[in-house]
């Protein structure tokens, strides 16, 4: 690997790394040692017949135009795939050129909850705002539950130039014909693309300064495979293969998203008679993400497609492993949609929850009210200020000596003969239930 920076400090710019293989043999140069950067920008296209070259470019922290267009007078590249590069907010889609193909993606991977905490925290500190996150109350009254769900999100740009002329591996091989191409050159630019770049940001306040660091680097493991001894698949095949295995890996970080929410939904379907209003928010956020998540999913699926036509200038080999990343497209496409629909049943169990809650107190406030129905008409009757002409009450119970402890047994007799007429009329109607409903009886019993 031979990483070089522009003319700025190297802290600031992007790198640069490319690698030279072939079947038996993967070269890794370090600038400064065996390859200056000027030489290589300046130098041939291709290493030679054989070779395969993947050039690599880490722009996460800042993109480096001075490198970049160094690579587009070098390999020729479209004005229309730099104006794009530059821009970093393009969505995912495929570019067919004369001589070369550009692809933008989206790579979307699940980040550390715990480093974002870190993150908005020192934001916050350093912009004198609060800001709030929502995973706190709830890691609070539960320490076990996990993690809330944050997607980094950053955009990876690939262009695959036409080969110079002396790679001809594939057409020995059997796998190109005379209206393929052989492909020995992958670009790949990898960029940083904040939340704000989302619709979301829209929606939900805007965390800014705050990073989004992801579980593993997807290239470092690349460039592993790529150098282990023996050599694998990729080793053997030509920059076309090469493009497979970054789609594939591209793809590969939306299953730990999809299970990640998984597990996020699961518990609050454990809990979910004792959602409390953080709770509530996030799951309404959790739709509105998955809708995005399906968003940025679906234009992948076209970008495939068109690799896996007969239209694509791969080979026969490359095509057939395009396939399996279309498969597992479709698999993620329908793990959303199965994550969308548990988020709609949390929220309907706990309207029906609510919904209970409120038809039990009211239950409740009913029978109490009807219980002390007739004490209540007894009171008011009794409490009628009617006189006669001399003034005397109207009604003779109330010139009675013990009238007032008349009135208590009264009331203690109306109200033990409401709750035996209630529970006998609650009896009765249980038990025409039951005979109605004979698998209520059964339930009942279990319990």
């Amino acid at each position: 690997w031979i990483k070089g920076s522009g003319d700025q400090d190297e802290d600031t710019t992007c790198s640069v790394a490319w690698c030279d293989y072939r079947r038996k043999i993967c070269k890794k140069m370090v600038v400064g040692t065996d390859v200056d950067a000027q030489e290589f920008f300046f130098g041939p296209q291709w290493p030679g017949k054989g070779w395969v070259r993947w050039i690599h470019v880490d722009a996460t922290r800042d993109l480096d135009r001075l490198s970049l267009l160094r690579l587009v007078v070098k390999y020729h590249l479209h004005p229309l795939a730099v104006d794009d590069i530059l821009a970093n907010r393009r969505q995912t889609k495929i570019d067919r050129f004369a001589d070369h193909y550009f692809v933008s993606v989206d790579l979307l991977a699940l980040a550390e909850v715990d480093a974002i905490e870190e993150s908005s925290k020192e934001c916050a500190q350093n912009s004198g705002a609060v800001v709030p996150i929502t995973t706190v109350p709830v890691r609070r009254m539960y320490p076990r539950a996990p993690q809330r769900v944050k997607i980094h999100r950053s955009h990876v740009s690939i262009i695959m130039p036409a080969g110079g002329g002396d790679n001809i591996r594939g057409r020995r091989s059997g796998f190109v014909d005379g209206s393929q191409q052989a492909y020995d050159c992958l670009i790949t630019v990898h960029q940083e693309r904040p939340d704000e770049s989302s619709w979301l940001s829209l929606w939900r306040r805007p965390t800014r300064g705050a990073e989004l660091p992801s579980q593993d680097d997807m290239w470092s493991r690349l460039q592993d495979d790529l150098l282990s001894e023996p050599a694998r698949r990729m080793r053997e095949q030509g920059a076309d293969f090469l493009l497979y295995e970054v789609l594939d890996r591209i793809v590969s970080e939306l299953q730990p998203i999809s299970e990640a929410y998984a597990r996020r939904l699961g518990f609050f379907h454990q809990h979910q008679l004792d959602l409390n209003a953080a709770m509530l928010n996030e799951l309404s956020e959790v739709q509105l993400e998955l809708v995005d998540l399906q968003r940025s999913i679906k234009p992948m699926r076209s970008v495939v497609r068109h690799f896996i036509s007969e239209e694509s200038r791969l080979n026969a080999a490359s095509r057939m492993y395009m396939e399996d990343v279309g498969d597992t497209i479709d698999r993620m496409m329908d793990d959303v949609a199965q994550l969308q629909q548990m988020c709609r049943t949390l929220g309907d169990a706990h309207e029906r929850a609510q919904d209970k809650r409120t038809n039990d107190t009211l239950f409740v406030l009913g029978v109490v009210s009807a219980i002390f129905l007739p004490a209540q008409t007894i009171t008011g009757c009794y409490g009628m200020n009617f006189v006669d002409q001399g003034g005397n009450p109207g009604m003779p119970e109330l010139t009675w000596q013990n009238g007032y402890l008349y009135f208590w047994v009264l009331q203690g007799v109306c109200l033990v003969v409401a709750v035996l007429l209630f529970a006998t009329l609650h009896r009765c109607g249980l038990a025409f239930y039951r005979r109605l409903c004979p698998c209520f009886c059964r339930k009942r019993a279990q319990q």
